[in-house]
């Protein structure tokens, strides 16, 4: 029976599952990853389009 109703599922349904399981997601791991790694927040989010220094993003990491 469950089966059936996946199979069935409208596309709208199916963008709203795929929207709130990434914010969901987003919404756990940012806070986490930010903790564990001593960043921002908005960091981690990957939200922060502006590096705080004006070299490549990923100058910090090599």
């Amino acid at each position: 029976m469950q089966h059936q109703d996946a199979l069935q599922r409208k596309l709208p349904e199916r963008i709203f599952h795929a929207v709130c399981f990434e914010g969901i997601a987003t919404a756990i791991l940012a806070p986490t990853a930010a903790w564990l790694m001593q960043r921002s927040v908005v960091e981690m989010g990957g939200v922060d389009h502006y590096p705080r220094h004006h070299g490549h993003a990923l100058e910090h990491y090599l």
